[in-house]
Order: C-alpha cells, then structure tokens, then sequence
C-alpha cells in the first residue's frame, strides 16, 4: 500500500488528492500506533530518517507545514489558495520519496513497527 499510494500520488491532476496520497503513504510507514499525534511523530520519523540529505529541519518543517494543510483539506477547513502551495506538495513528494528510498536502502523487509523500533534506536543514539 506504501508504494501503491505513492505512485497514485504522481499520478494526480489536483494537489489535493497528490497530498492525501503522500500521507496515506507516509502514515503507512511511520504510524503503527493508532493513538496519539500524527503531526509530530512523522516529523520526527522523516527528520531522523532524512538527516543525512536534508539540512537541520528542513524535511520536519515540510512534513509540519503540509500536514496542517491536509488537516485543512480533510476536515473542510477554509484556507486560502496560493501558488506556494503547490511547491509546498512538490516538496512533500520530494521528502517521501526520499523516505521510501531510504527504507528500501537501510531497513528492508522491516515493517512499520518494527521501523519505528530502529527509529527510536536511532534517535537514544543521536541524543534526540
């Protein structure tokens, strides 16, 4: 479903369904739990796992503005369209990508808790 959800995301005319898409797919990965914050879990997740391409929060900062662009989108929350918007969507699908490269490079056949698992390993030795 990961990557069934991530190529429907290219796919996509409307950058609203391209942005649902790509955090169906990044929730897939990321999220075992089903209590909780999404918002700043994947943050963290994709910082951890994007340290080393991209600089010092600028991955969690993609992933924090365009979640609160799909909370807007899925509960009907008005918001103004801006031609910034779409670069922001073009930023994600750069980021999940890069997430979904990532694992299939470093954590292969692992599943989603398992992940987190390494994650959390990851982040005791980083001192995050």
């Amino acid at each position: 479903m990961i990557a069934r959800r991530f190529f429907y995301s290219t796919l996509k005319f409307s950058w609203e369904d391209k942005l649902i898409d790509l955090f169906i797919s990044l929730e897939a990965l990321l999220i075992p739990e089903k209590s909780g914050t999404k918002k700043d879990k994947l943050a963290a997740r994709v910082a951890l796992l994007l340290g080393d391409k991209y600089s010092d929060g600028e991955a969690e900062g993609i992933i924090l503005q365009s979640y609160e662009l799909r909370n807007n989108i899925v509960h009907g929350t008005p918001f103004k369209t801006d031609p910034i918007i779409e670069t922001l969507v073009e930023d994600l699908s750069d980021v999940v990508k890069s997430v979904l490269h990532v694992y299939m490079e470093k954590y292969p056949g692992l599943n989603s808790k398992q992940l987190v698992s390494q994650l959390k390993l990851l982040s005791h030795k980083r001192g995050k």
